[in-house]
């Protein structure tokens, strides 16, 4: 197993591969950008000078999309990196509401009537 194989007793230095918080919050906040010129130029501003500088654009889905999904791939480091945008448009919320209304609902009416719990 892989677990028998990682040493959790102390942390690993850094090598420059590993994506830190601080790295992939650059491509959360530009995936809610409109064009991929926008997205590109954000992306490539957050990463120059540093490992993961050589980034391409893999995928980008539509604007308006509803959980719309931006992919980049990291040759230097070999590595990709996914962002799914949250909540933007009416049709987001429409969804999300379809979605989670019901399991809302549910505990909501739960909460408010004992069923002999």
């Amino acid at each position: 197993p892989v677990c028998n194989l990682m040493q959790w007793d102390r942390l690993q230095p850094l090598d420059g591969s590993q994506l830190l918080a601080l790295d992939l919050m650059i491509f959360a906040e530009a995936s809610w950008l409109n064009s991929s010129e926008d997205i590109m130029t954000a992306v490539k501003n957050g990463t120059l000078n540093t490992e993961i500088e050589h980034i391409e654009l893999e995928f980008l889905a539509p604007v308006r999309q509803i959980a719309r999904v931006v992919s980049w791939r990291l040759p230097d480091v070999k590595k990709r990196v996914v962002a799914i945008r949250g909540s933007s448009s009416a049709n987001d919320w429409l969804f999300n509401l379809d979605v989670w209304g019901p399991a809302v609902f549910f505990i909501l009416v739960r909460s408010a009537l004992p069923f002999g719990s």
